[in-house]
């Protein structure tokens, strides 16, 4: 019988870089006190030897924001088994609040959300408002009113976005310290 190994059992984290592994972090536009301008795509790419194993791209959604946060959204990412974690964690980081894509998102990174709103404390949740939900694979007469009345959304971890409880950066400041971090900034 084979042994399935959770996308969270397989988390990488810094201590798992390898000696020849990189973080390039491209597309930040940063304006004069180092915040992200508007308008900037942001992606995330783990580097072996020179080869990608990963990467994470992030745009600003530009249509709201929720309780005062810039909210960026997922809008691709791949990864070696186990970095994907470490990558969306490395997102949230790199840009503050994030959100799942809101036209396709796969099983892996389902997994990812729904563990940031079910087992990770150090995650905060935010509800993004029901007019601004598009449910991939919905069928049906319910709406996103319906469906929230319902309780569904405010269990459903599509249905917000995430950031760091504390608005540390615990993960740029390990790899900034061990010179595993390239910025390609835009300035």
């Amino acid at each position: 019988m084979s042994q399935r190994i959770s996308i969270f059992e397989a988390r990488h984290s810094v201590a798992d870089l390898g000696s020849n592994i990189l973080v390039k972090i491209s597309g930040v536009n940063l304006d004069a006190g180092g915040e992200i301008i508007p308008g900037s795509d942001v992606t995330i790419t783990l580097l072996e030897g020179g080869a990608e194993i990963g990467h994470i791209m992030l745009s600003r959604a530009e249509d709201f924001e929720l309780d005062g946060y810039s909210v960026w959204q997922v809008y691709g990412a791949s990864a070696r088994s186990g970095w994907g974690p470490f990558l969306y964690d490395l997102g949230m980081e790199v840009c503050g609040t994030i959100m799942s894509d809101r036209s396709m998102v796969s099983g892996e990174a389902f997994n990812i959300w729904q563990n940031y709103q079910n087992k990770r404390g150090d995650i905060t949740r935010v509800q993004i408002p029901a007019g601004s939900i598009n449910i991939p694979g919905l069928k049906g007469s319910f709406s996103t009113f319906q469906l929230r009345d319902t309780g569904f959304l405010g269990r459903w971890p599509l249905a917000a976005a995430f950031h760091r409880t504390d608005g540390g950066t615990p993960i740029i400041n390990q790899l900034e310290s061990s010179s595993r971090v390239i910025w390609d900034t835009k300035n």
